[in-house]
């Protein structure tokens, strides 16, 4: 029987040709849904099924549908069919145009006439899917082992005794150290450090009760390093179930809270700083609630009024505190106080326990919460009875008036009815650097800042039209210098008295009381904010997000190798989506860990340019997949510097990445290392885009991109780049950008060679 006329309308037997062997049928050949053909010792095709004219057309030799690669491996296993060899099952990759590379799991089997061997046989099953579904099981599980090993929290994985399984490298500082412990449970570990053996033995019981209780255990930590230094832990340990319920191993979680802890303290402690003094403070300090009732009563109002805390709290003033003929104005008061109107100073009379009245000159202040609402209200009252008292007698000590104002800390200004400066004390230069001469006939209006000046004529035109008022406001007064100086005034009308005849101001520097409260201010914002912000990203887009994301993308992976192909599109789209917005949210997660100072950097000596091939090699594929050359230009030596290697490699990573998705294809893509004699310079150049010179100002800030809203051209969340500039500041270095609309980017990144940057 010829090669050209095969004869499987005739049938031809299959193996080794015995008698009574099974006969391949032509009913079977073409009914197969397999691929099925015959081919002889040279290679020709002799015979194919519909299912291999599907996949490859009319090819009369094999070398007319396969690569040179499979194609070698086919001629092999051809000769060893005509030599009489076994062949087990193999995988052949064959090109199906538009349909893209196949996945063949085929067997090879000879065919025999009564000469012998006379032809090759091949029966092919198409396990694309499943080959597919591999890679990505392998890729995903490769993923996952860099997630762990680059997760910015410390990861422990222990077997139900404690002993270590892995450790991440967040987990310790010396690598040696981390595999040292594999076997070893964390008292062995800890003895090794030398850190505190009741802290191993606490960590012991804390997954002890995790595996007994199979629940998870959180609990604070603290412990001493190995240099002394003291920190704060946060741990999760959470045993893993197998199908049975039996605990298979435990994952423990460490978070550095040792940041937040300080500042908790610190908080703590200002704060007992703070009501230590207001308890002991010479005059009386009480809080009201927002209906004004009392907060807080310090040991100085209970001494001037006679009542204890106990007795007050809750209580309002007009109950105790305030005479009948005094509630109308006190009402207004709270009203002003209600508005935001800082500065109310009133004189009032006040009950005591026993019923004595008493003279005391209040100071008013609102309290705003974060929102600028109204919160509560502090008041600081002097008992000025007695200098009530002996205001009758000042007729007959003016010129020891006269000398306390001339030597006064305070200002003392006498103006007229239009502002006019008529007199001023001589304090005035020591806190404004004036002549007193030369601030007379001056309007007091023209030295206040323009902000402030509608206030102070408000609480001008109020002294003249109610004298008994003594408005106390702040004002920001003109040094002679030229710089603003914060201060307090109080004003009183004098019109009627002939000895003065005008208004009269005592005003205070405050401008070192501005500068605490500003800083008070600020560190408290600045602990809330932090705090918010952990709470906000850590919680929320971690467990709200993240969880329920992980479920729809493993949902979308399984309904794009289960839908119908009609559907599978929107299948993949969906699956498309959730990893970008994944993406997206541990891109802000990073983001929101380096603004809040939560991730923590670990110094030592590496050699650059291992970081930099690690990262060539990493994206050599992408590149390639997109037709690009990846270049990389290095000095012949190694360059030693002293960094984070995970920070770095993150930088490394983020700039090749931007390179190669801006750089069109053919282009080129350049990674080059200086080592210059006082710094290392690392380039990454492309031949992409390139940016416009008035958007390189907005490059590094986080979510600005080029292209925004509908004209928006390529994906990403915009934080890319923000990460990266801080990461290189982190590590003491710098970053800049060259780039020409149309002509490609080069990002530049210094670090500077210091020899210790720990």
């Amino acid at each position: 029987m010829g090669d050209a006329d095969f004869g499987l309308d005739q049938g031809v037997t299959l193996g080794e040709a015995p008698p009574g062997t099974h006969r391949f049928g032509a009913h079977f050949f073409n009914a197969s849904p397999d691929v099925l053909f015959v081919v002889n010792q040279r290679g020709e095709v002799l015979q194919g099924n519909p299912a291999f004219h599907r996949l490859a057309g009319d090819a009369k030799h094999i070398a007319h549908f396969l690569q040179p690669t499979p194609l070698a491996h086919l001629e092999d296993k051809v000769r060893l069919v005509f030599e009489g060899e076994t062949n087990p099952p193999f995988e052949l990759v064959v090109d199906a145009g538009e349909s893209g590379n196949r996945v063949l799991l085929t067997s090879a089997f000879p065919l025999y006439d009564e000469g012998g061997v006379v032809a090759c046989g091949f029966n092919a099953m198409d396990v694309t899917p499943k080959a597919v579904r591999r890679k990505q099981l392998e890729d995903l599980e490769a993923f996952f082992a860099q997630v762990l090993f680059h997760l910015p929290v410390a990861l422990a994985v222990m077997d139900t005794e404690g002993r270590h399984l892995y450790l991440n490298p967040a987990a310790v500082n010396d690598p040696s150290l981390r595999h040292w412990a594999i076997g070893k449970d964390v008292v062995a570990y800890f003895e090794k450090l030398g850190i505190d053996q009741s802290v191993a033995v606490r960590r012991q019981a804390m997954l002890q009760r995790a595996v007994d209780e199979k629940r998870v255990v959180t609990f604070d930590e603290y412990v001493v390093g190995v240099k002394g230094k003291a920190y704060y832990f946060h741990r999760i340990v959470a045993p893993v179930l197998d199908e049975h319920g039996t605990v298979d191993f435990v994952l423990e979680v460490g978070e550095d809270i040792t940041t937040r802890e300080e500042m908790r303290h610190a908080l703590l402690s200002s704060r007992k700083r703070l009501e230590s003094y207001m308890e002991q403070a010479p005059f009386a300090i009480i809080r009201w609630n927002s209906d004004f009732t009392v907060k807080s009563w310090n040991a100085t109002a209970e001494a001037i009024f006679g009542f204890t805390a106990n007795e007050v709290l809750g209580k309002h003033p007009a109950d105790f505190l305030v005479p009948a003929t005094r509630r109308a104005e006190v009402k207004q008061i709270f009203k002003k106080l209600k508005r935001g109107m800082v500065g109310n100073h009133n004189v009032s009379e006040n009950l005591t326990k026993s019923g004595e009245l008493l003279v005391c000159s209040w100071y008013n202040t609102p309290i705003p919460d974060e929102d600028g609402r109204f919160y509560e209200a502090v008041s600081v009252a002097h008992d000025i009875t007695g200098r009530t008292r002996r205001s009758q007698m000042r007729a007959h000590s003016e010129e020891r008036f006269r000398k306390l104002v001339q030597n006064a800390s305070d200002i003392i200004t006498v103006i007229d009815e239009n502002g006019i400066i008529r007199y001023v004390s001589p304090s005035v230069y020591r806190v404004f650097g004036y002549n007193p001469e030369r601030l007379l006939d001056v309007c007091v209006i023209d030295l206040v800042h323009p902000d402030d000046q509608a206030a102070a004529r408000d609480a001008f035109v109020e002294t003249i039209n109610f004298p008994r008022e003594t408005p106390f406001f702040e004002l920001r007064i003109a040094h002679a210098k030229g710089h603003w100086v914060h201060t307090e005034t109080v004003t009183s009308n004098l019109m009627d008295d002939p000895r003065v005849g005008g208004l009269v101001m005592n005003t205070r520097d405050i401008s070192e009381r501005k500068a605490i409260e500003r800083g008070l201010i600020a560190a408290k914002e600045e602990a809330e904010a932090m705090a918010r912000i952990k709470n906000t990203i850590v919680n929320n887009i971690s467990h709200e997000v993240r969880t329920p994301l992980t479920a729809i993308l493993g949902f979308a992976e399984v309904l794009v190798e289960e839908v119908p192909p009609e559907h599978r599109e929107f299948a993949e789209l969906v699956y498309t989506s959730g990893k970008r917005l994944m993406q997206t949210l541990n891109s802000v997660l990073d983001f929101s860990r380096l603004e809040s100072g939560e991730m923590s950097l670990k110094f030592e000596e590496v050699d650059l340019l291992t970081l930099v091939l690690e990262a060539h090699t990493l994206f050599m594929s992408q590149a390639e997949q997109k037709n690009i050359s990846l270049l990389l230009e290095k000095p012949v030596g190694p360059v030693v510097l002293s960094l984070d290697p995970n920070a770095f490699s993150r930088i490394l990573s983020n700039l090749l990445s931007n390179a190669i998705k801006f750089t069109p294809e053919q282009g080129t893509v350049t990674v080059r290392v200086e080592d210059l004699d006082n710094k290392v310079q690392l380039h990454i150049t492309d031949t992409g885009i390139g940016m416009s010179e008035s958007f390189l100002p907005q490059l590094f800030q986080e979510f600005k991109q080029e292209s925004e809203g509908l004209s928006r051209q390529h994906r990403g969340s915009g934080l890319g780049l923000a990460i990266t500039r801080r990461l290189v500041e982190a590590l003491h270095g710098k970053i800049s950008v060259q780039s020409k609309q149309g002509h490609g980017s080069t990002f530049t990144v210094m670090f500077p060679k210091w020899e210790d940057l720990t």
